[in-house]
């Protein structure tokens, strides 16, 4: 059976901010968007700063951490701005344990964001 999470801590929503089925979670896209202001920062190091930080909330409501996640999809509006995207996700986010990972640049983000990421976690062994 599937399980919705919703996470009060997150920005709100009008779907889940995840999915369980079964030891996976699936989480909806994370823009860059400040939970309490509601503001996407300016610069690609801002919005992937945020965008990480609320991946972690949503682990952390799930009693996980950012070791749980399996695989992560990121999409960007330009992909020249994948050093400063690096820079944050390898040396604050991930500097050890590095989940595989996809990134590709696309046309266009909601709210004109620069990036937009998904990810699967598991959550205990299958």
């Amino acid at each position: 059976m599937n399980q919705m999470i919703k996470v009060a801590q997150l920005p709100e929503t009008l779907h889940a901010h995840a999915v369980k089925t079964g030891n996976l979670i699936f989480t909806t896209g994370q823009l860059g968007r400040n939970p309490v202001t509601k503001e996407i920062p300016a610069g690609m190091e801002n919005q992937a700063r945020q965008a990480l930080a609320n991946l972690r909330t949503l682990a952390e409501s799930q009693g996980l951490t950012l070791n749980n996640v399996a695989r992560m999809t990121i999409y960007v509006s330009n992909l020249e701005d994948m050093p400063q995207l690096n820079k944050v996700y390898f040396e604050e986010f991930f500097p050890e344990y590095r989940p595989a990972r996809t990134c590709v640049q696309v046309a266009r983000i909601a709210r004109d964001a620069l990036l937009e990421l998904d990810a699967v976690l598991s959550c205990g062994e299958a």
